[in-house]
């Protein structure tokens, strides 16, 4: 459905480069036809900025120093319903364009594009359309294809994978989350076997092209730092049980995985 005719857009920007960020929202509320409702650096800062600020598209970058944009995806899917997002980062990989798309996105554009055409995006995305790049089109037509075979991740997926990738142990993602550590274990059983993963830089990997850790290179083997610790937000659900007894990392051996808890 179109946005009100009569009205200008207002796009509300989330992006961690605050020079970019101001001249990007400068950009955009020098175009008639949109207002710039605000910025924010982070997801945290997005999600308490858009509890009082009324927007009709975010425009989201994926690469976020706390939570990951896909992450931010499924929170504005769940409580910004009417919002429409537009995903505009450096990271083109295949797999954060089919992840984003997965979680709601009505648009994915790279920031390599012209400012012209990010501009024509928008409108588009504000009169109901869901254009695409011809990438993003081939993109979505291989992941169509073999769909059937695969089943996606899903939002609690996601915020898990970002943690063990990052290092942290399974008591620390079983406090900050709310599920149960044997909960944890089950889910990065369950994640392996959906993407394909046996080995923590398997898990490294993925969780780079997807966008999920703050600091990312492309070859596994660098230093990465787990994110910032956060004031709970509704990114994932709970599941109840009873938490390990001592201090078990998920990532055991080298780069080996322990597929299984630990006796308790």
């Amino acid at each position: 459905m179109a946005l009100n005719a009569h009205q200008a857009v207002r796009i509300f920007v989330v992006d961690d480069h605050p020079i970019y960020t101001t001249l990007l929202a400068d950009i955009i509320g020098a175009d008639p036809a949109f207002v710039a409702a605000g910025t924010a650096p982070s997801a945290q800062s997005a999600i308490e900025a858009l509890q009082h600020t009324p927007v009709d598209i975010v425009l989201l970058d994926l690469m976020l120093p706390d939570f990951s944009g896909i992450e931010m995806l499924s929170y504005l899917r769940t409580q910004h319903r009417d919002a429409r997002i537009v995903v505009f980062s450096g990271l083109g990989t295949d797999e954060a364009i089919e992840m984003a798309y997965s979680f709601g996105a009505h648009a994915y554009i790279e920031k390599s594009a012209q400012i012209e055409d990010l501009c024509d995006m928008l409108k588009e995305v504000a009169i109901g359309k869901f254009p695409m790049t011809p990438r993003v089109s081939r993109v979505l037509r291989e992941t169509v294809r073999r769909k059937s075979a695969v089943k996606p991740l899903s939002a609690v997926d996601i915020g898990i994978l970002r943690r063990l990738a990052s290092g942290e142990e399974v008591k620390s993602i079983a406090t900050a989350t709310g599920i149960s550590a044997s909960g944890i274990y089950k889910a990065r059983a369950r994640i392996g076997q959906r993407i394909g993963a046996k080995t923590e830089p398997d898990f490294i990997r993925l969780a780079g092209r997807l966008g999920l850790l703050p600091t990312f290179l492309p070859e596994y083997g660098s230093q990465l730092q787990a994110p910032p610790k956060l004031s709970p937000v509704p990114l994932v659900g709970t599941e109840g049980g009873d938490g390990l007894k001592s201090e078990n990392e998920i990532f055991h051996g080298g780069d080996r995985l322990r597929s299984t808890p630990p006796p308790v």
